[in-house]
Formats: structure tokens, sequence, C-alpha cells
């Protein structure tokens, strides 16, 4: 799915996982992770695999590229009710603590039970930027 601004800033997204982005200054032109990652195919939570891999590239200067690995491992924090649209609904708060040998971030995800994202806050590039993202409508 693919979501622009008037301004002309897009974001890309796999799932609940944005996995590009453009005119945002960040140059991230792809993540790639695992096949069965449970923030890009919807399953119930119960399903979830909790570790896996992420692959970010980023466009640099001189239009080269680099990749950036991380490992990653999703956690169950708690149950939190969050107000969309004025409906409260009560989802599960995940975070996700991603590393490498150079660098770490951590993101956050509110999921209903049965696996839809509602509600993210996701690392997009260096130094610490992230995205806040809340679906307001169920497709």
């Amino acid at each position: 799915r693919n979501f622009s601004s008037g301004n002309g800033q897009s974001l890309t997204f796999e799932g609940a996982l944005i996995t590009k982005t453009n005119g945002i200054n960040l140059g991230l032109l792809s993540l790639e992770t695992n096949i069965n990652n449970p923030l890009t195919r919807q399953k119930s939570i119960e399903e979830w695999n909790m570790e896996g891999t992420r692959k970010y590239t980023f466009m640099k200067p001189l239009y080269s590229s680099e990749t950036i690995t991380f490992s990653c491992n999703i956690q169950f924090e708690n149950i939190e009710e969050k107000e969309i649209l004025e409906r409260t609904l009560k989802l599960y708060k995940f975070s996700e603590y991603c590393k490498n040998k150079d660098l770490n971030f951590k993101n956050f995800y509110w999921s209903n039970n049965k696996g839809f994202i509602w509600k993210s806050v996701q690392w997009i590039g260096r130094p610490n930027i992230k995205a806040e993202v809340t679906i307001l409508k169920k497709e």
C-alpha cells in the first residue's frame, strides 16, 4: 500500500511495516524481513513469531546504497485502551527491540487479538527518526 501527502512525501507499507519512504530526506529504499513476519502478514497474536531479522537499504549521497541488518525480538507489554476516531479499543501493546553491533532501536505496535495493527511507532532511519502510524478504518 502506498500513501502520499499533498506535498509529495510518501510511505510504502507491506502489512503494518513501512518499507519505503520518499520525499522525507531519509532515503529508505527498501525493508526486507522474514516471510512469516506477523507485522507484514496478519495472523492471530498467538501465532506470532517473536524473533527475526530486518534488512534496511538506504540511498546514500552520490546514488550509492547502504544496507543495515538488525536482529529483532518482539515482546508483549500490556493491554491498553486507545481511542481511534471516537472509538475506544482494547489493544495488545508489543515492543520490538532491534539491534546490531552499531545501532539499536525500539518499535511499538498496538494490535487486536486477530493481529490487526491499529497503531505503530516505527524506526525509519538515522539518527533516530520514527514514524507514528494510526489506522483510522479497517479495510
